[in-house]
């Protein structure tokens, strides 16, 4: 959880709270790691699969409309600096 919460910017116990809600709502499951039983994987589930695709969907729709009200460098500025954000 601790680099879960690390990668998504999340404080660990608000996101063990969020898991569990997903977890609750059959979106993720929670396994132990073959490798290391004291670690505890996410998993997504059926239902988590489906709703990310519908979601996945529904943003990139909003980021072409998004990019579209900019011009090409703006946009390729705007790109950037969301790709670098997010390997961070």
């Amino acid at each position: 959880m601790g680099e879960l919460a690390s990668a998504v910017l999340v404080d660990p116990a608000t996101l063990t709270k969020i898991v569990d809600r997903m977890v609750s709502d059959a979106l993720v499951y929670r396994a132990p790691s073959a490798q290391d039983r004291r670690r505890v994987l996410i998993f997504t589930a059926p239902k988590g699969k489906a709703l990310h695709k519908r979601l996945r969907d529904i943003t990139r729709n909003q980021q072409r409309d998004l990019v579209e009200r900019l011009d090409k460098a703006q946009a390729a500025t705007l790109t950037q600096m969301l790709r670098s954000l997010m390997r961070s």
